[in-house]
């Protein structure tokens, strides 16, 4: 599979049935904070953080479950439906710890300047995903942030543009219902649109996977041509 957007929607036209249970779980994970916001919870308050704590960890989850799909299809093997669970649920312990120590570095990085806050946040980015798709480079002296930075470091105008991508497919539904003449009929318009906002969701993510094996392989490519 290259990394190109093209090469994603041939992805989702080819084996769209197997992306179909993380859509729909992503298009109820999205309903959640409407949900909780039509029933009266408002935005900020105690009950809408811990409503915001339940959507970051079941997105976490199912993140990895469609890191499953995406390998299965790569290597081009059947997976039993249970065993792909209970993978997802490993992952997600994991992933999320290393996306933790992820935004840490983003974090000390602000405090020191905003230049490094940046740094972290692009050539870090892929720490987390090294944790769950390829833990066996941990193995050696190589943290995930310093592969992460590695693979990164020579095609960062890429991840830049990845970027750039992912802020507007994210953001795109979020825009829309944020304007401020929508009024009381944001919430109604926003629940109408909240397929749109996974499919989004689907594209970029999509696209994080497929740009983390792209860097992957051509590191490997070029750590061959070095020896």
């Amino acid at each position: 599979m290259g990394f190109s957007f093209n090469a994603v929607i041939e992805l989702l036209r080819e084996n769209f049935s197997k992306f179909f249970i993380f859509l729909i779980l992503q298009t109820l994970i999205q309903l959640i904070s409407v949900t909780a916001e039509l029933f009266g919870i408002a935005p900020g308050t105690a009950p809408d953080i811990w409503v915001q704590i339940l959507s970051g960890i079941l997105t976490i989850w199912n993140f990895c479950y469609l890191v499953q799909v995406y390998r299965i299809i790569k290597e081009n093997k059947e997976v039993d439906f249970l065993d792909q669970i209970l993978d997802a649920t490993y992952d997600s312990f994991t992933f999320f710890l290393h996306s933790l120590l992820y935004g840490l570095t983003i974090m000390v990085g602000l405090f020191l300047f905003v230049v490094p806050g940046f740094y972290c946040f692009i050539f870090h980015y892929f720490a987390p995903f090294a944790a769950i798709l390829k833990p066996e480079i941990n193995e050696g002296d190589e943290s995930y942030l310093s592969f992460s930075r590695k693979i990164v470091k020579p095609f960062w105008g890429s991840v830049v543009g990845f970027f750039i991508v992912m802020f507007i497919l994210n953001l795109t539904v979020t825009g829309i219902t944020s304007l401020p003449f929508l009024g009381e009929a944001r919430l109604t318009l926003s629940a109408l649109l909240t397929p749109l906002d996974a499919v989004f969701i689907m594209v970029s993510d999509l696209l994080g996977i497929q740009l983390f094996y792209f860097l992957f392989d051509k590191s490997q490519l070029s750590s061959e041509n070095s020896l």
